[in-house]
């Protein structure tokens, strides 16, 4: 997400961890957080960070309070990913009123309300390439897949991909399911689980019900190139000068950084 020029106005919403454990909590969060920030005014865009675990149901609480609303952001997490420090996310937020934290888990959003001079260009992408491997999702429940072509999706995954489990996370991060006809929809695997079950960052195999999933990789050697070019390709498509931006990156990308990699991007 890059812009250029300022908000003519803005509101913050937060919830505490504590008050999400599970779907429906966590849709009224999204509700609360929303209401809270927009204070019964649409805004033009919405920018949210949670904490990993029910970032789906925050959204459609979000959506149902601002139908339509463009929401941009991600996840809040530890380094347990890049196996460094394990501990509950946190998450700053400050307004007119004053400034504050999270400490354990939970979310923020700020509402905006351009100026008529504000100009916003996002884009939504992926590194990853197209393998030869496709398959149907027979049966998926929550984040977790069981099922592809009928077989337990673990035995399909070990098939496609040649990999050993358990096999280290930047091992597993080098692939993903890809899901859609135009634009891919991608999902990161975060472990194999139990019955031989795919532990997914996001529920989208199970909201798209009997859809196809195609594998897609991506060499950790090759990763901050291909960055760098989704970047350069975002700013061809960008006439005015790019203030400042955000970018976020995958759960599972994130796991193939080295030192080396954030000094280059």
């Amino acid at each position: 997400l890059g812009f250029d020029g300022w908000a003519n106005r803005c509101g913050v919403g937060h919830v505490n961890g504590a008050m999400i454990h599970n779907a429906f909590s966590a849709r009224e969060a999204g509700i609360k957080a929303a209401k809270d920030a927009i204070q019964g005014l649409v805004p033009d865009i919405i920018i949210m960070f949670s904490s990993a675990g029910f970032e789906e149901h925050i959204l459609a609480g979000i959506n149902k309070v601002c139908k339509g609303v463009r929401i941009f952001g991600g996840s809040s997490s530890d380094d347990s990913l890049i196996d460094g420090h394990s501990g509950p996310p946190w998450q700053i937020y400050g307004g007119l009123a004053g400034w504050g934290s999270i400490t354990d888990g939970g979310l923020v959003l700020l509402a905006i309300w351009q100026k008529d001079q504000c100009r916003m260009h996002s884009v939504l992408s992926h590194c990853y390439g197209h393998t030869q491997y496709t398959g149907i999702i027979t049966r998926a429940e929550g984040r977790a897949i069981y099922e592809i072509d009928n077989r337990p999706a673990g035995d399909v995954l070990q098939e496609w991909t040649g990999l050993s489990f358990p096999c280290s996370r930047p091992k597993l991060a080098q692939y993903a399911l890809a899901f859609g006809d135009r634009v891919d929809r991608l999902v990161h695997i975060k472990s194999l689980g139990e019955n031989r079950a795919l532990e997914c960052f996001a529920s989208t195999a199970c909201d798209m019900g009997c859809s196809t999933a195609r594998l897609v990789r991506i060499k950790p050697s090759a990763l901050t190139h291909a960055i760098q070019h989704v970047i350069r390709e975002a700013m061809e498509d960008i006439t005015f000068q790019v203030r400042a931006a955000f970018v976020v990156f995958g759960a599972g990308t994130s796991t193939l950084f080295s030192e080396g990699d954030f000094q280059t991007l």
